[in-house]
């Protein structure tokens, strides 16, 4: 909690820099689905009964861009995947693992016509928080335990475009990897133990970005 108090305050005066600064800035919110990928982590990566792998969520961001100049901005992203959910175990039910994300990234914007492509790398804070597993059938007995959320570092590169719908509104998609440096411990059912295992997350996303000083 306290990082996250520190880090809104970052974005406070990020925004104060960009509201006393006569450049451009602009604000986006992203709606979309997480997707695992890759290791133990992701359903559709290991054998049937390997581990307990997660399927997608749904996930939210909102963001603040401070504009160099037309091609180059910095800023900072808060991200929030609600629950990805465990592949169906027999007889066990919750296990959700839900993510935050606070990361500061750098983005290089281009023009093709009347389409805004850029190139996004991020870095930065990622906090992941696991529910209990528990068992069906004993009422109160929990297989695997879960955490209260764990900080990690983490990354993310991708990009998207954007289509301007307005003097000031632009519409568009997001597509970016997410690497979370988690090294969590993954129940295992077949040996009833645990796997560590990185996180590694493929964002998708619809963006309306918010644009000022034109």
């Amino acid at each position: 909690m306290k990082k996250a108090i520190s880090l809104a305050a970052v974005i406070c005066a990020f925004c104060s820099m960009a509201f006393a600064s006569d450049s451009k800035y602009s604000f986006s919110a992203i709606e979309g689905v997480s997707l695992p990928t890759g290791g133990e982590w992701a359903s559709n990566s290991v054998p049937l009964g390997d581990n307990l792998s997660y399927d997608g969520s749904a996930f939210t961001s909102i963001s603040g861009d401070y504009n160099f100049n037309k091609n180059l901005a910095a800023g900072m992203e808060l991200g929030r995947s609600y629950g990805y959910s465990p592949d169906m175990l027999l007889l066990c039910t919750n296990g959700r693992v839900s993510i935050s994300q606070f990361t500061p990234y750098a983005k290089v914007s281009t023009s093709i016509g009347i389409l805004k492509p850029y190139g996004i790398i991020g870095a930065g804070l990622y906090s992941v928080d696991m529910q209990d597993l528990n068992s069906i059938i004993l009422p109160g007995y929990v297989v695997h335990q879960g955490f209260t959320p764990k900080d990690y570092f983490g990354f993310n590169v991708g990009g998207g475009v954007l289509y301007p719908i307005s003097n000031s509104f632009d519409l568009g998609v997001d597509l970016r990897w997410h690497h979370i440096c988690s090294n969590i411990s993954q129940y295992n059912p077949l040996t009833t133990g645990s796997d560590h295992i990185a996180i590694n997350n493929i964002n998708i996303g619809v963006k309306l970005q918010f644009n000022t000083g034109k």
